[in-house]
């Protein structure tokens, strides 16, 4: 049996195995620099800026304040040569961390190795042990970020404490331990760093003290961060044109306050002081970041490495940058659920897409969730080339140079990978443009010929979510759970990461050996699929590439709740690790602590076991025994920020909100209640004239990181409007005498529900037909 491991044990680990300084190869390195090493006046230190080679640059090594990480007196100062590479001898022998200084010169282009670009920002190398010098000491855009980080760190900043300062509460990354100055907060800078862009330190690597390239692979580690360093200077390039180094300036503070999100401590950073009249993207770091990576890996002259190198490396960031803590929840690369709503943020700003049945594929900017009347895009030709209504869309960043949408029909084995960037700018009405925003059109290789069935009707996928790390999505389909490549030419499934549906022994309502989840629940940065279905149970480990099924004992638990019901759609809050599960058609919520379960391996291919731990289970009767007016439910959706989460209903106009309670949160000898609050609330009363939408469950609840507030999406069975819920303020409204329904109309003007409304384009012009597994526009390996 084994314990699950959770994220915050693996940050430990690897925060023990880093230290507490930047010291790559501290011996003998013949890097053209010459040795370093003490004399009686001082210290020589010798090293390399890069960002390309820093040519002509003032370099200047400071004493620093161990406590705020602040410049204290400078101790030498020396010029780079053509190859970035500087000596200074200090004027003292330091005691304490020393901090190497470079700004000014000029570079070559990452990108195309000949365009001179003068550099504007001051690159850094924070050295916590300065007995312990580098020798070469790298300044790159890399070490830059380390450095504002471990002062990040230093000022008791923590990934999560700062996001709890704009609407959420994401567990600590690494504790108080990374507090108490610089040389602690280096430590957990690097860890975090190194999460973020796929693990740095590697096997064989040489972690951040590397020397960038990208003309070798050989140094894994040295090959990532030149990747880095010329995707940021594809998104410079983009964001400023006129003074790229701007941009550098910009991302380092953005790097301060530990989360990614283009503020400082909730504070806007601009590109152009002091006028102040161009913001940094809030996706610059991340989602943007991504699609710069991309484009470079595509365009630029200088990256020489190809093929499995290139793909493992790009992968592995992707997979870093979509899962790390660092990394803002609501841009749409993690989702917990799945379904027929999701979202995406790019180029600063934030998009709702909504697989609109039969309007096709509808785009909402949500940046401002009070815009009353916001950009909507609505795209019917997706159905003609999915040859029948949409049923589901699944944003990604994949490997081109632009946000995709999966989408998928239920009733049609077609599938369609969407030009998302397209689809927000172009014109719904042209037929030039319906036909442009198909990247691919495709038919991946299914066994069964036939759908699988569900209440709501039947489908061959009935739901998906994105895994960036793994290049493509995983989707609920008739033949179980698999991973969708969208890396291939013509995408298809990986055989290689397939996973039966196992029924729960004694556990079926119906007898078709077809049944999946109607709605998968994901947590892919803790490697699970959460996958609760009319059979039963299960999760799905895609690290150890195993299944485990609800043990008997809880299973029967739920059965006794609901014995004539099934469990119907699933979620999962990725932060604290809460999967969430409805049985179709109550007023019953299951919440499951996922960190705490353990788990039994079968035999001979059978699906292992799982055990909630003690107390980890908990059914929510949101009725209270019938003392509530009778509302019924069969979908969910979480928001992994505030922990806010939806619920819906797909034969009737039900809905209702509730907050996760935390289980680490739950004193010892406490019992954890599942949901710390709830109301609910029947559509059919107020005066928004909703219709139920069916099933599979079109649910939505998301983190807006304009207004650093939770909302929730429900699709009108009219497929011509979507609700928007405030998730914050529904629960937080005043209540009636049941404690758990609002006392006033939430729908009635100024209520927490609006709606956004559209009508479907006549689309003028001859549209382009749409081979099956045409090519779509992918950056090519070199």
């Amino acid at each position: 049996m084994k314990k699950w491991l959770s994220i915050c044990a693996v940050v430990a680990a690897m925060a023990l195995e880093f230290g507490c300084g930047l010291n790559g190869p501290s011996g003998p390195v013949d890097n053209g620099g010459g040795g370093g090493g003490g004399g009686t006046t001082g210290t020589t230190i010798n090293g390399v800026a890069t960002k390309g080679p820093l040519n002509g640059a003032t370099v200047t090594v400071y004493e620093v304040t161990d406590s705020s990480g602040a410049n204290g007196s400078s101790i030498g100062t020396a010029t780079t040569d053509a190859s970035g590479k500087f000596s200074v001898t200090t004027s003292k022998v330091p005691s304490g961390p020393i901090r190497v200084s470079v700004s000014g010169g000029s570079f070559l282009s990452d990108v195309d190795g000949k365009t001179s670009i003068t550099n504007s920002a001051t690159l850094t190398a924070l050295i916590t042990d300065s007995t312990k010098i580098p020798n070469p000491v790298n300044v790159t855009v890399a070490t830059s970020m380390l450095d504002t980080m471990a002062q990040g760190f230093a000022g008791g900043k923590t990934p999560g404490g700062q996001l709890a300062k704009r609407g959420g509460n994401v567990t600590k990354l690494a504790g108080t331990s990374c507090s108490g100055g610089v040389t602690a907060g280096m430590g957990c800078a690097t860890t975090s760093l190194g999460g973020f862009y796929g693990g740095i330190p590697s096997t064989g690597g040489t972690g951040f003290g590397g020397t960038p390239t990208v003309t070798s692979a050989t140094d894994i580690d040295a090959f990532k961060i030149g990747l880095l360093s010329g995707a940021v200077e594809v998104c410079a390039n983009k964001a400023y044109p006129t003074n790229p180094g701007a941009f550098f300036t910009a991302i380092f503070a953005d790097a301060t306050d530990l989360i990614f999100d283009g503020k400082n401590a909730g504070a806007d950073i601009f590109l152009d002081p002091p006028t102040n009249s161009l913001k940094l993207s809030s996706t610059a770091l991340t989602t943007d970041f991504l699609l710069c990576l991309n484009e470079y890996v595509s365009t630029s002259t200088v990256l020489s490495v190809t093929g499995g190198d290139l793909d493992s490396a790009v992968n592995s960031i992707s997979g870093g940058v979509s899962q790390s803590p660092l990394t803002p929840k609501a841009l749409g690369l993690s989702a917990g659920s799945s379904g027929a709503i999701a979202t995406l943020a790019f180029q600063g700003k934030q998009y709702l897409f909504v697989a609109a049945r039969s309007a096709g594929v509808v785009v909402i900017d949500i940046t401002d969730p009070t815009n009353a009347s916001p950009a909507i895009k609505v795209w019917p030709g997706v159905n003609g080339v999915l040859g029948n209504d949409v049923g589901g869309v699944i944003p990604i960043i994949g490997r081109a140079d632009h946000g995709q949408v999966v989408a998928f029909s239920y009733g049609s084995q077609q599938m369609a990978l969407l030009n998302a960037d397209l689809m927000v700018n172009g014109d719904p009405t042209k037929s030039a443009d319906e036909s442009a925003i198909i990247d691919a059109h495709f038919a991946p290789t299914f066994v069964s010929t036939s759908p699988a069935d569900v209440s709501g009707g039947s489908g061959f996928v009935l739901g998906g979510t994105p895994d960036p790390g793994r290049h493509g999505v995983w989707m609920s389909t008739v033949d179980g759970y698999k991973l969708l490549d969208i890396s291939l030419t013509a995408p298809d499934f990986d055989a290689g990461n397939s996973y039966d549906a196992f029924p729960q022994p004694g556990g079926a309502k119906y007898p078709d050996p077809t049944q999946v989840a109607e709605n998968m629940g994901a947590d892919i940065s803790h490697n699970q699929l959460f996958v609760g279905n009319y059979y039963g149970v299960q999760v799905v480990d895609l690290a150890g590439k195993a299944s485990y099924l609800l043990d008997d004992t809880n299973w029967a638990m739920l059965a006794a709740v609901r014995s004539s019901y099934t469990i119907d759609g699933d979620s999962v809050d990725n932060a604290l690790q809460v999967g969430v599960l409805t049985f179709e058609d109550t007023s019953d919520v299951a919440f499951l602590n996922l960190a705490g379960i353990t788990t039994t391996p079968g035999a001979s291919g059978a699906p292992g076991t799982f055990s909630p731990a003690a107390g980890g289970l908990v059914v929510l009767d949101t009725s209270m025994g019938g003392t509530i007016p009778y509302h019924t439910y069969s979908g969910s959706a979480v928001d992994s920020t505030t922990h806010y989460g939806l619920l819906m209903a797909g034969f009737s106009t039900d809905m209702g909100v509730f907050q996760i309670q935390d289980p680490a949160s739950v004193a010892s000898g406490g019992t954890w209640a599942g949901a710390s609050n709830y109301s609910m609330f029947n559509l059919a009363t107020g005066g928004i004239g909703y219709s139920e939408a069916y099933d599979p469950h079109a649910v939505g609840a998301i983190f807006n990181i304009g207004n650093s507030k939770a909302y929730g999406y429900l699709l009108d069975g009219s497929n011509l409007r979507v609700l928007q819920v405030d998730l914050t303020g529904f629960l937080a409204a005043t209540q009636d005498a049941t404690g758990h329904q609002p006392a006033t109309d939430p729908t009635s003007a100024g209520g927490t529900i609006t709606h956004f409304d559209w009508t479907i384009p006549t689309i003028t012009g001859t549209r382009k037909s749409q081979p099956v597994k045409r090519e779509q526009h992918i950056p090519p390996a070199h």
